[in-house]
């Protein structure tokens, strides 16, 4: 949505002189029943009016960013397979395109969207020129089975480029930080005209380097698991990250740095790229790995969908800590590099898969949500989470320093077989 403009269910503390002021318009009484019953309504009028409504009645206000109440949106959907909606741009508020401008947003708010409406119709005196320039330029065309009705096929999505920038332009990314970005972009679903997954990844990451600058510095995991579980070969410069698209399209960008490991690679591009992405250690966690320098650089965890709680830090704090159901598993692969032959082990963090226990994080989010750092953006049908990674690790380090089994339960550690012998 953009900045100016915001939209809330309307209440009866919103109604204001200016809103009793446009009821009582003559255009507004020739077109809007309700302020034609009365000769003049009145401020308890319309306060009875919305205490009132039927109950298959959503009735939205637009709120410009002084919070003053410039226009109302009414969805009625009490008839079956016939909902309306209606727009009432307050005096003083008309020709500034308030309706164009939060159209999607009415379209996205959640409220609505849990109607679950495939079509929606409106009704217009055929003298509005000028409201029926407005409704086909949103998208409604003629309905020829009611006189004076359009009617519009309710797009499929569930946030716009807008809801992208707003959300950016809240989250405190600054001038110089170093991002750890870690995505799960489909639990925001779907982005409006954005089909092209290329520029879908490519509006994400312009605007996080936009937000911290040349002097920034952007890392994402590029794993590439087919190498270790499938024991496919890793070309260092071509081998494709397994860990999403967002990370394989960062990794082919011009500048990136891919770390050494060939099975838990970091990408990083700006200003500390070298530093986090080079010159590491043979394992994937610990002293000399990417996360390890990523820490000491005081970095950012950005989290686009993914839940708060969740991050590789996690892991690499699991492994200072040699929790005993994680092992170091000696990794040999067919390692090409410049068009030449790796001879180099490395080692791989994982766990062991034949040990049964289930995740147990409700301790840890409890303690993260006490230690109150962590930003969070509401976007589409997802968060963006937004936080320090040394903070993170801090309290992940007390919780585990209690319990080393803390973020399990149900572990059947059997004496005789591995971790425990």
């Amino acid at each position: 949505m953009s900045e100016k403009y915001f939209l809330s269910v309307l209440k009866k503390n919103h109604v204001d002189k200016l809103y009793v002021d446009t009821m009582n318009n003559s255009e507004v009484k020739k077109n809007i029943e309700f302020a034609s019953i009365k000769k003049k309504i009145t401020k308890k009028n319309l306060i009875d009016y919305i205490q009132n409504l039927k109950k298959k009645t959503l009735f939205l206000g637009i709120f410009n960013k002084k919070k003053k109440h410039i226009a109302n949106v009414k969805i009625d959907y009490s008839i079956k397979n016939f909902p309306t909606i209606g727009f009432l741009v307050f005096n003083g508020f008309r020709g500034k395109k308030i309706i164009q401008n939060n159209f999607d947003n009415i379209l996205n708010f959640e409220k609505f969207k849990k109607l679950n409406l495939d079509k929606i119709y409106l009704g217009v005196d055929p003298k509005n020129i000028r409201a029926i320039k407005l409704y086909k330029k949103l998208g409604f065309k003629k309905y020829n089975k009611k006189k004076n009705f359009y009617f519009l096929d309710i797009p499929t999505f569930d946030y716009t480029k807008n809801n992208v920038l707003e959300c950016f332009n809240k989250i405190n990314l600054k001038k110089g930080d170093n991002v750890f970005v870690n995505p799960e972009l489909f639990r925001f679903g779907v982005l409006k005209n954005f089909k092209d997954k290329k520029k879908y990844f490519k509006l994400f990451i312009d605007l996080i380097f936009k937000k911290i600058g040349k002097e920034g510095t952007v890392s994402l995991n590029s794993y590439t698991f087919q190498t270790l579980r499938y024991n496919k070969p890793f070309i260092y410069e071509k081998t494709e990250a397994s860990s999403g698209g967002l990370s394989e399209y960062f990794r082919k960008l011009k500048g990136a740095i891919r770390s050494n490991h060939p099975v838990f690679s970091v990408t990083s591009n700006g200003k500390n790229k070298n530093y986090i992405s080079r010159n590491n250690s043979q394992n994937n966690y610990g002293v000399g790995s990417p996360y390890e320098k990523f820490l000491n650089l005081d970095g950012k965890v950005l989290n686009l969908g993914m839940d708060f709680h969740l991050n590789p830090f996690l892991h690499h704090v699991e492994f200072i800590f040699a929790v005993p159901y994680i092992y170091n598993k000696l990794t040999r692969v067919k390692y090409l590099k410049n068009q030449k032959r790796i001879k180099k082990d490395f080692i791989s963090t994982v766990r062991y898969l034949d040990l049964e226990y289930l995740p147990n994080f409700r301790n840890f989010i409890k303690k993260l949500n006490e230690a109150n750092f962590i930003q969070t953006e509401k976007l589409g049908n997802g968060y963006i989470h937004l936080y320090s990674a040394k903070k993170y690790c801090e309290v992940l380090k007390k919780v585990l320093q209690n319990n080393v089994l803390s973020l399990t339960k149900n572990v059947k550690f059997e004496k005789g077989h591995y971790p425990y012998k």
